[in-house]
């Protein structure tokens, strides 16, 4: 069965490309997240251990060391708020780079099924297309039939 061309086969590639560029923005996204979280897994960890190494440090420490230990703290602080609020714009654009790709898919899908449902009927008119000529075949058949009836001979009796 030849397949009539679909006039929105341009449409449905440019949803497809956007669809796919949209994958690849959501996927860029999710990487940033990732990168970011681990910035903040590991400031995390050098705050966790600067306490640690200020809790056990030895009773005689001097109040030097005692005060850069705190101004280390500080630092850290400040690093850890600035990943944070880079983690939770990472997880925003990555929120909405996902429904972006939920969109395009969306579009892409509805493209997809008008054009099943185009197919659809092409088949459909192609199956009584050919059924009106087997209609006109077996129609034919029958008046042979019927002439034949009435002229058992085959042949004109004039």
């Amino acid at each position: 069965m030849p397949e009539r061309p679909y006039r929105l086969d341009g449409l449905l590639r440019l949803r497809r490309h956007q669809e796919d560029n949209a994958q690849v923005e959501l996927a860029d996204a999710q990487r940033r997240t990732l990168e970011v979280q681990a910035e903040l897994d590991e400031v995390l960890e050098g705050h966790r251990s600067a306490v640690d190494q200020l809790q056990e440090g030895p009773a005689t420490q001097n109040v030097a060391a005692l005060q850069a230990g705190y101004a280390h703290l500080q630092i850290l602080q400040g690093r850890e708020a600035q990943s944070r609020s880079q983690l939770g714009r990472a997880l925003e654009e990555q929120e909405v780079k996902r429904e972006g790709m939920v969109a395009a898919h969306r579009a892409t899908r509805t493209i997809e099924q008008l054009r099943e449902r185009a197919l659809e009927r092409y088949r459909q008119e192609l199956d009584q297309e050919e059924q009106r000529e087997s209609d006109e075949v077996g129609a034919g058949i029958a008046a042979r039939k019927v002439l034949q009836q009435q002229d058992p001979g085959g042949r004109d009796q004039t």
